[in-house]
């Protein structure tokens, strides 16, 4: 049977059948490349959060030990390191919050959404114990305990980026300095049983020796 297609037809099908394939191709390695940058530009801000975290981290512990042996001295010590490393702390605070707002939440697992919560409610907590501290409306170990939460909610927060990152060598980066936070956390619970144990020339009750040695 002849074809009712002409000559200049069958070679303009030719022509387009290669075009259209060469450019589904190429749509395609356009669109690989685009989630790559996004993933990139993504990993490039969790790695800021994570790193902010570990500032706020470093800047919470100080408090915490500051805050033990100001109240474990009633007031007597630490009157002007507290005040001075509070401000510190609230610089950190501000640096974590400006990395969170370049983060694409949606991006982000529920696992990393859920520690990050934990994280904004210790710090939307943090001047209501800071004025209970100052008044000395409570105890060093209430007030090291939520410092330790909040702490805890940080590294647990740099864990969920190391778990998110696809880079394994980042990743492992990133999963130790988790490792070196927390044997870092546990010596900043030292610091604070001491702080509280010397400004008070004792320790405040025998769990509080018992958690002491036990760190």
């Amino acid at each position: 049977m002849k074809s009712s297609l002409s000559i200049s037809q069958k070679l303009l099908l030719m022509l387009v059948v290669p075009t259209v394939a060469l450019l589904f191709f190429a749509l395609a390695a356009v669109w690989e490349r685009w989630t790559v940058v996004a993933e990139m530009d993504n990993l490039g801000h969790l790695v800021e959060v994570s790193t902010a975290a570990s500032e706020l981290l470093h800047h919470s512990q100080r408090e915490r030990g500051l805050s033990a042996g100001y109240l474990a001295s009633e007031g007597k010590q630490f009157s002007t390191e507290l005040p001075a490393q509070r401000a510190e702390t609230d610089k950190a605070v501000a640096l974590f919050r400006g990395h969170l707002e370049d983060l694409d939440m949606a991006a982000q697992s529920d696992l990393f959404r859920n520690a990050l919560r934990k994280v904004e409610k210790s710090v939307e907590a943090l001047p209501g114990r800071r004025e209970m501290v100052s008044a000395r409306s409570i105890d060093a170990a209430e007030s090291t305990a939520f410092y330790s939460d909040m702490n805890t909610a940080l590294i647990e927060l740099s864990s969920q980026v190391g778990g998110s990152v696809s880079n394994a060598s980042l990743a492992a980066r990133i999963l130790a300095h988790v490792a070196f936070s927390e044997g870092k956390e546990l010596a900043g619970i030292e610091r604070a049983l001491l702080n509280n144990a010397f400004a008070a020339d004792r320790f405040e009750s025998s769990g509080h020796f018992v958690r002491f040695a036990g760190v």
